[in-house]
């Protein structure tokens, strides 16, 4: 993979780099609240969804309302985004979301559309449309496979390094917040209402993005 990080990126990130014990998620907390759906909301009920397996096979297209109300399987994009301070942009979710409506949630990121074959463009759409992120490049990690009694996704995590403005989409997010590990952890302890499928991408990237910030303090 490559990352286009430039010399402010390398001295940023790996002067204020600190180790962080990943023990702390070394499984689902168990205070996580469950998921909720909004089978009502007006938020693009009529988008054609690619539907998958459980194996992240394509299937067929169905639109997002179809894909809510029989739990299909689907694809969606998590996009950790992370500012100069090693602070994550954090949003709660608008009341309107039809998945996890009023929730924390830790990245941006949204269901793949039928119509997108390349992931990584809809992860930068994502990026562009809710945070108003200009010219995005997040980076590709890996994906996991998550199911709940409302949600079943293959889920495509990404991070972005953004130093720059951050304008929210008002339609969908309520408000942002900046928040460093250890915010994250203290809440997701506190059994905050944060949304599950998105917890879990958390405790499979921190690991993952330790190394990224390790490997930055190499290339000085």
């Amino acid at each position: 993979m490559k990352h286009l990080f430039t010399s402010q990126h390398l001295r940023l990130f790996s002067s204020t780099a600190t180790p962080i014990k990943d023990k702390h998620f070394s499984k689902p907390p168990i205070a996580t609240p469950p998921s909720s759906l909004n089978l009502a909301s007006t938020l693009a009920q009529d988008e054609l969804i690619l539907v998958v397996d459980d194996q992240d096979q394509p299937q067929r297209s169905a639109s997002r309302l179809e894909m809510r109300q029989n739990n299909l399987w689907h694809r969606s994009t998590s996009i950790f985004t992370i500012n100069e301070e090693q602070k994550f942009i954090v949003q709660k979710r608008s009341m309107n979301k039809d998945y996890c409506p009023g929730f924390i949630d830790l990245a941006a990121g949204g269901v793949v559309a039928f119509q997108d074959t390349d992931i990584d463009l809809s992860a930068a759409r994502e990026l562009e449309e809710e945070l108003g992120i200009t010219a995005p490049n997040p980076q590709y990690l890996f994906k996991f496979k998550y199911e709940d009694a409302n949600t079943r996704c293959w889920n495509y995590v990404y991070y972005q390094i953004w130093l720059g403005k951050v304008i929210p989409q008002e339609s969908e997010i309520e408000a942002l917040f900046y928040w460093d590990e250890g915010k994250i952890r203290e809440m997701i302890e506190r059994g905050a209402k944060i949304a599950p499928d998105v917890v879990q991408a958390y405790q499979l990237f921190l690991p993952r993005w330790h190394g990224v910030v390790r490997g930055l303090g190499k290339k000085k």
